[in-house]
């Protein structure tokens, strides 16, 4: 896919409920999987901004420094290791994403809908999303539509708008995936509904 690797994927569906974080799994609005890195390639900096916030390294990190991203003693390698034994394959994580998808489409509350990605960031997130989709589900499920959140904003509030002018950012996780996930979902309701 390609040298560095997508170790977590999250998903929230955009509601007109404005639902607190801890909420949402009440409903299943919510999706999340840590996956095994398919390269120990890294670059430092985003593999500690990867690894802020994942599950699996959330016990041993308080014990072990190696494993903490916020430690000078930060061990990318010996830390991709471990998410290797400890976190599911990425075919895993995508076919429980589709599962995930097909029961929002049949048992969701939601009405007729598309599925429609709604991303912060046209460069990255999107991309290696379709990577994976087509790789280990063999398609997008998204096809190849999608709203990109920051253009959206710019072009109906002006240039200088940014995401938290228009709602805050209370992620108790910044940089985990079903976090920014439920994060980006308050912010596409406010902009649709």
């Amino acid at each position: 896919m390609s040298r560095h690797s997508t170790l977590s994927l999250g998903a929230c569906v955009v509601t007109r409920n404005q639902y607190r974080f801890d909420d949402l799994d009440l409903p299943n609005l919510v999706f999340y999987a840590e996956m095994k890195p398919d390269s120990l390639e890294y670059e430092e900096d985003a593999l500690r901004v990867g690894c802020s916030q994942l599950q699996c390294l959330e016990k041993v990190a308080t014990k072990a420094p190696a494993y903490n991203c916020h430690s000078p003693e930060f061990n990318g390698g010996v830390t991709l290791q471990l998410i290797r034994e400890v976190a599911l394959t990425p075919a895993q994580a995508m076919v429980a994403f589709a599962d995930w998808l097909r029961f929002q489409c049949q048992h969701g509350r939601h009405g007729d809908f598309r599925l429609v990605p709604v991303v912060d960031t046209l460069f990255f997130d999107p991309s290696r999303f379709a990577l994976l989709a087509d790789r280990h589900l063999g398609h997008n499920p998204f096809g190849w539509y999608g709203i990109e959140l920051h253009s959206l904003v710019r072009g109906r509030y002006g240039e200088e708008t940014t995401l938290t002018d228009l709602v805050p950012d209370d992620r108790a996780k910044p940089h985990r995936a079903d976090h920014d996930a439920a994060y980006l979902a308050r912010i596409a309701a406010k902009l649709l509904f």
